[in-house]
């Protein structure tokens, strides 16, 4: 009688413990890993450009990163909603795109921002050189 009294115990501890796991990962929000690719127009990778990934709703940063010498940046673990990401790097133009993750996507997204040279951002910085090297004449 006091072996099936313990074996009726270890039952009922192995079913709540099933439970209680199913539970946690039936309700667990699923996460996405979010692969950036950042490039020139000439499809060259720019290095060390700065990502920010902000809530579409809120604006409040998310995830933000530089991206490396390949010109990729990995945002791990980003919930299903609706994000803006803006890419930004001295002598190119400041980026944004919408990004939707959806709660069944895949574990891993990849989106490529391709830069445009900013060629008014290179005028200014020449005029101001120019600017110290004539007041430096004075």
């Amino acid at each position: 009688m006091k072996t099936s009294v313990k074996f009726i115990g270890v039952q009922r501890f192995v079913v709540l413990v099933t439970i209680s796991m199913f539970s946690v990962t039936m309700f667990a929000k699923s996460a996405s890993n979010v692969v950036v690719k950042i490039t020139n127009q000439q499809n060259q990778p720019i290095d060390y450009a700065s990502a920010t990934l902000r809530n579409a709703e809120s604006q409040k940063v998310v995830k933000s990163g530089l991206s490396n010498q390949k010109g990729e940046l990995k945002l791990k673990h980003i919930h299903a909603g609706a994000y803006y990401l803006e890419v930004n790097t001295p002598g190119f133009a400041k980026k944004t795109s919408k990004l939707f993750i959806k709660e069944n996507d895949a574990k891993q997204i990849e989106q490529t921002i391709i830069l445009q040279e900013n060629l008014n951002n290179n005028q200014n910085t020449s005029d101001a050189a120019e600017k110290n090297v004539s007041q430096n004449n004075l």
